[in-house]
């Protein structure tokens, strides 16, 4: 069985060409959804206009140059801490830590006389960063830069209580998932999985 990897534009013609064939004029397209976290994308290789979204507290000297952290920070996605002036992400290979932005890879599919046809693309979590009173480990507590550089303590709180930026990777907008193919095309859900891959770094 030959697989076909296409682009959308390609995708859809292929769609539209069946229907014009087929005897009741529809058609049957297959959807699969997979959450990734896999450290396809960071910081590092984003366009200006997205790594803007993350400038309250990260920053880089350019495109694929390394990311560091402006402020302490906790990646809530991952449950990671992040120290002011530490590394978080690169595009070369770094061992760790290296902050991933968690991704849905879509695959659209169909069949035809044993050989199947495939359009894939990638939606990525939209970021939003918030202050909130978190309780880190004593241990991060006194090491690092965090308490001159946005780690403020409450003074109505135990020493390990604090106010700290934190980065949330929120959902993004199921509307992402469609493509604009022809209303007689039945798009069916095939399956959701879950597929995470990475080092751990330290967790809070």
């Amino acid at each position: 069985m030959a697989v076909y990897e296409c682009n959308e534009q390609q995708f859809i013609e292929n769609v539209v060409r069946l229907l014009n064939i087929s005897s009741d004029g529809r058609l049957i397209v297959n959807r699969r959804i997979m959450l990734c976290d896999d450290h396809r994308y960071g910081p590092s290789i984003l366009p200006e206009h997205e790594f803007l979204k993350y400038a309250s507290i990260m920053e880089r000297k350019g495109l694929k140059r390394s990311v560091y952290a402006r402020i302490p920070f906790i990646d809530e996605f991952h449950n990671r801490f992040y120290d002011a002036e530490e590394i978080i992400h690169s595009s070369s290979s770094l061992s760790t830590p290296r902050l991933s932005i968690p991704y849905y890879r879509v695959e659209y599919s169909f069949s035809l006389w044993g050989n199947s046809y495939i359009y894939t693309f990638d939606v990525l979590f939209e970021p939003e960063v918030v202050i909130e009173k978190r309780r880190l480990p004593v241990s991060r507590l006194g090491r690092g830069r965090g308490r001159s550089t946005g780690m403020r303590q409450s003074s109505s709180s135990s020493s390990d209580n604090i106010l700290i930026h934190i980065l949330r990777f929120n959902q993004p907008d199921e509307k992402m998932f469609n493509i604009n193919i022809p209303k007689q095309v039945l798009v069916l859900d095939v399956k959701r999985m879950i597929r995470t891959i990475g080092t751990d770094n330290e967790k809070i």
